[in-house]
């Protein structure tokens, strides 16, 4: 007998390939439609970001120098606008990030070819707030900032490259710079003015000596903190000098920073005051201080933390004891801490107690000018 060979399975194997070939396809290109709409939605939607964005611009030129109005402008006909993007940053607030072009130059890290974003605070998807350019010098050579990079910045994460973020005003003025080490803070340096009187104006005889405040991070949670002089004005219109390739602008007036987004960030220092000080002996206490520098605060930021570390006697004349014993150290409020010690002083027969207080507020031992 003739054996007859049937094709119905196969044939419907490969119609059921077909069908579900088919589908896929038809999937694929719904998919890729509605990313393409939703890409074009979201153009559109940053497109409409331009006009607030010059109209803020345009906003900060009111009562500024020509040359810082001439700085703003050139910004403006700088900023990559195809490249804008959204970035969360806190409560009802998000950055809006736009990369500066590289034919704009700044007087800041010019030979580390740094790539410079502008960012601004945008306020309930309505208004621009506040906005700063912010130089990024990649560790790993020039690189782009990972995307969230600014969010995670202000909102004190870790990041997700190393490297050096250089924070000025719209109109080219230094305000800080901060570097992160395997996405980790590792210093902040900051221009801060400073006198022997450390008046709330920073003035004497009409000078001011300004400083660069670093403050290096440890990663055992310590820190310690530096300044190097950078120079002294006295009432001059304008002074701009360099230290450690840095520019430094002092006392320019026009686009100093008044609009700078929020940054806040931990130290510490040791407080040492006097207990008691006679002719033949003194007794000094040392405590630690710990608090959050922002400069939007009233004193520059508040106190975390205070503790007591241990109180120094020295004298004069031989046969004089110190011993302590007793502390208090407090913080009374945000903005203020208190420390007391009581010693005993033994010399021979003579035994006496004394005890003494201090306040400080936050901007006599942390804020600017700060000891």
């Amino acid at each position: 007998m003739k054996r007859t060979q049937s094709f119905g399975p196969l044939v419907a194997y490969k119609t059921a390939v077909f069908i579900f070939s088919s589908f896929l396809l038809i999937l694929f290109v719904s998919c890729k439609k509605e990313a393409l709409n939703a890409e074009e939605t979201q153009n559109q939607s940053y497109e409409t970001l331009i006009p607030k964005i010059n109209s803020w611009l345009d906003a900060q030129k009111i009562g500024l120098p020509a040359s810082s109005v001439v700085r703003i402008d050139s910004l403006k006909m700088n900023l990559s606008y195809g490249e804008i993007h959204l970035e969360k940053y806190k409560d009802s607030k998000e950055f809006i990030v736009i990369p500066v072009l590289s034919s704009l130059k700044s007087r800041h890290n010019a030979e580390k070819n740094p790539i410079s974003y502008l960012v601004l605070v945008y306020d309930h998807q309505d208004s621009i707030t506040k906005g700063n350019v912010l130089q990024y010098m990649s560790s790993n050579g020039q690189m782009q900032a990972p995307q969230n990079t600014f969010s995670k910045i202000f909102t004190y994460k870790n990041l997700d490259c190393s490297g050096q973020f250089t924070m000025l005003s719209i109109t080219d003025y230094f305000l800080y710079e901060i570097e992160f080490e395997n996405g980790k803070l590792k210093s902040v340096a900051e221009q801060i003015k400073r006198n022997e009187e450390k008046n709330s104006s920073g003035r004497v005889n009409g000078c001011i000596d300004w400083f660069l405040i670093t403050t290096i991070y440890y990663y055992d949670g310590g820190s310690d903190t530096y300044e190097q002089y950078i120079t002294t004005t006295c009432d001059d219109p304008c002074n701009e000098t360099r230290v450690n390739g840095r520019s430094y602008r002092v006392n320019c007036g026009g686009g100093s920073g008044g609009n700078t987004i929020e940054y806040m960030y931990a130290l510490s220092r040791p407080w040492k005051w006097d207990v008691q000080t006679t002719e033949n002996w003194w007794a000094e206490s040392y405590e630690t201080v710990s608090g959050e520098r922002n400069n939007n605060e009233p004193q520059g930021g508040h106190f975390t933390d205070i503790s007591h570390n241990s109180s120094y006697f020295a004298t004069n004349l031989p046969g004089y004891t110190w011993e302590e014993v007793g502390h208090v150290v407090s913080k009374d409020n945000p903005q203020r801490v208190y420390a007391t010690v009581t010693g005993r002083v033994t010399h021979g027969a003579f035994v006496a107690t004394y005890s003494n207080f201090q306040f400080k507020s936050f901007s006599e031992l942390l804020g600017f000018g700060g000891q």
